[in-house]
């Protein structure tokens, strides 16, 4: 797999794939490899439709429910660049995706988006939740916004890196600058260039780094479960 793999992260540096991107696909033939236990070009498009059926039927670790056919089309999707990248075979059509359910977005009304953010505590992350809210922006986005990125002469915020590594911008409120500007002031570490970053990390001299998506989502759990909101809020972002 080695010679492979150097070769498939060649392919996809050259392309410009995010690093998030470049490790899903490389996961993704990973897990293929180590199911068949076969040298990636000795497996052939059958085996890899009866692993993809079998990774669809299998349930997710831990849980009752099995793989979604969004995870399924996600592995499905790294498989697929890698043969094309390493190989030169393009399976585009005999591996197809599944089929996703039709969903319809989850929406927050304006007194439950009141509730969430009145039930964090922590400045940092109500200011974060207030942002994402009013923007836009997802969880990841946030997570690395710069001081740089807020421009307060023309009231916009810079989005950059986006999905499909895009930016963008987006309208930033008189109140929503004024909540970022408070954080700031508040914020006990300020050597570093991202608005939202650990505060407090006993284990790590380092803070210069965005906050942990982990440490969001937690925050996240905890506000949506004080303010009595059922709904999945973590699929929005």
């Amino acid at each position: 797999m080695g010679i492979y793999r150097d070769k498939f992260i060649k392919e996809m540096q050259l392309r410009g794939l995010s690093k998030s991107t470049q490790n899903a696909y490389l996961q993704s033939i990973t897990n293929l490899v180590k199911f068949y236990n076969k040298c990636p070009s000795q497996i052939n498009v059958e085996d890899i439709k009866n692993y993809l059926l079998h990774y669809k039927n299998s349930k997710v670790p831990g849980k009752e429910h099995a793989h979604s056919a969004r995870s399924t089309n996600r592995l499905a999707s790294g498989i697929r660049v890698f043969y094309k990248l390493v190989f030169k075979k393009n399976y585009s059509q005999d591996i197809p995706n599944s089929k996703a359910p039709i969903t319809t977005p989850i929406i927050l009304s304006k007194s439950e988006v009141k509730a969430l953010i009145d039930g964090v505590y922590n400045i940092q992350y109500k200011v974060m939740i207030m942002a994402m809210y009013a923007t836009g922006m997802r969880l990841s986005e946030m997570r690395h916004l710069t001081i740089n990125d807020i421009d307060s002469k023309r009231m916009i915020i810079n989005i950059r890196g986006g999905k499909g590594a895009r930016d963008r911008e987006a309208v930033l409120s008189p109140m929503l600058l004024a909540a970022l500007r408070t954080q700031w002031r508040l914020k006990p570490f300020k050597e570093t260039k991202y608005i939202f970053s650990p505060t407090n990390n006993p284990h790590s001299a380092i803070l210069d780094k965005p906050i942990s998506h982990t440490s969001v989502t937690y925050a996240l759990n905890v506000a949506t479960k004080s303010a009595g909101i059922k709904k999945k809020l973590l699929h929005t972002f």
